[in-house]
């Protein structure tokens, strides 16, 4: 009688076909983003030219391709443009540029080898997020332009928990950013300490954004704040964006109580008040 969120992606669309429930589905633009993320406690990843040719490499283009028009979309924004009183337009990540990225790795010292490969690296994302594998191969494609050799896999929960989340066992991450309603919910993947801080990041100014943020006394300065946030992400290309998630709920007409319902007064997670119709 119900989905939940993440398991009907746009391309398992086709199991509804045929259901004998009585389903409605309903889409929507999502509270997420895709990205791209730099294991930052690797030599590799600490000078910002070389996260920055990842960045010209990345063609959202080909990535325009899995989206959903009104429902999902390529991304080149450090925010989702639905959290208007913090969204930064100027924020964004560089354009394709397979020149100028080819050029970034030059002056860092990050040389071809005989067979013309820079640098081979290890990539990952989470099997559940069904979502992530056709962005990690349109990765590996892209990044085999400027001369990086990508393998990927898809991790099991706890194979992720051990092998990203404790040994830090990764050069690269596809990984789901919850970006909505309040950036807060990012400060611990990319703050300093944070408890799901992966990626390793530090940045002084990151953490001084979140921090000013957190103590602001009115919603419009502590969009101010998150807006300096962005600006500092993008500067500095801790991240790059992919892709902005949509939502696909499928559910039962049998039922009312659903969150939607009842004005958000109980997570899209609860059933406890549910009830045939």
């Amino acid at each position: 009688h119900f989905f939940p969120q993440d398991t009907l992606t746009r391309d398992r669309l086709y199991l509804l076909d045929g259901a004998t429930a009585d389903v409605e589905l309903m889409t929507d633009q999502g509270p997420g983003m895709a990205l791209l993320d730099f294991n930052h406690g690797r030599a590799l990843w600490q000078d910002q030219r070389v996260r920055e040719a990842v960045a010209y490499a990345v063609n959202r283009d080909e990535i325009a391709e899995l989206g959903d028009p009104g429902v999902s979309q390529a991304w080149d924004h450090y925010l989702l443009g639905s959290v208007q009183w913090a969204f930064n337009p100027d924020a964004k990540a560089p354009g394709h540029d397979l020149a100028k990225a080819r050029a970034l790795l030059d002056e860092a010292g990050v040389t071809a080898d005989a067979s013309g490969v820079r640098a081979r690296l290890s990539m990952f994302y989470m099997d559940s997020f069904h979502g992530h594998k056709p962005l990690a191969e349109m990765m590996v494609r892209q990044l085999a332009e400027i001369g990086f050799e990508v393998s990927f896999e898809g991790l099991s929960s706890p194979d992720w928990a051990r092998r990203v989340g404790a040994e830090h066992d990764f050069d690269l991450i596809i990984v789901g950013g919850s970006m909505a309603p309040d950036p807060e919910i990012t400060a611990p993947k990319y703050s300093s300490g944070g408890q799901g801080n992966m990626a390793q990041h530090h940045n002084p100014d990151v953490d001084a954004a979140y921090l000013a943020a957190r103590t602001a006394g009115t919603l419009a300065e502590r969009g101010e704040h998150y807006k300096r946030l962005q600006e500092v992400w993008a500067r500095d290309t801790e991240w790059v964006p992919l892709f902005w998630y949509g939502t696909y709920f499928a559910r039962s007409r049998e039922f009312f109580g659903w969150a939607d319902q009842v004005g958000y007064s109980v997570p899209w997670w609860h059933w406890g008040r549910i009830r045939p119709v």
